[in-house]
């Protein structure tokens, strides 16, 4: 008669070590609900944002500013310089750089210096 109780203690552990885990099963089920919905919601933003990026960034956005605001001009032909160029036969970049303290006439066109440098 000595073994049914030790079989209830036994019985009794095993169940409560069930409903323990059962218990962590389901606040972990909760736990990934709130993660997918905090997810979903997060994508929503970064859509929205990757949206408002791309009309801050847009170039008629800017040109408009940049004309408006700021009372800039586009560039007449004869002011428009190559900023780079590939060299094939050595494999370099050559580079444009104004030097203002070179430039000095009261003209839009700035004097150019190229420089050459490995890439």
């Amino acid at each position: 008669m000595r073994l049914v109780p030790k079989i209830l203690v036994i019985l009794f552990i095993v169940m409560l070590g069930y409903v323990v885990q059962r218990a962590y099963v389901m606040k972990l089920g909760y736990e990934i609900e709130r993660l997918n919905k905090e997810k979903r919601n997060l994508e929503q933003i970064h859509n929205s944002l990757l949206i408002e990026r791309a009309a801050l960034t847009s170039t008629e956005r800017i040109e408009k500013i940049a004309t408006s605001f700021l009372g800039l001009k586009n560039p007449g032909n004869n002011q428009i310089v190559l900023v780079k160029d590939y060299n094939e036969t050595d494999k370099r970049v050559t580079y444009a750089r104004s030097n203002a303290a070179e430039n000095n006439s009261d003209s839009a066109v700035k004097i150019v210096k190229y420089i050459n440098q490995k890439m």
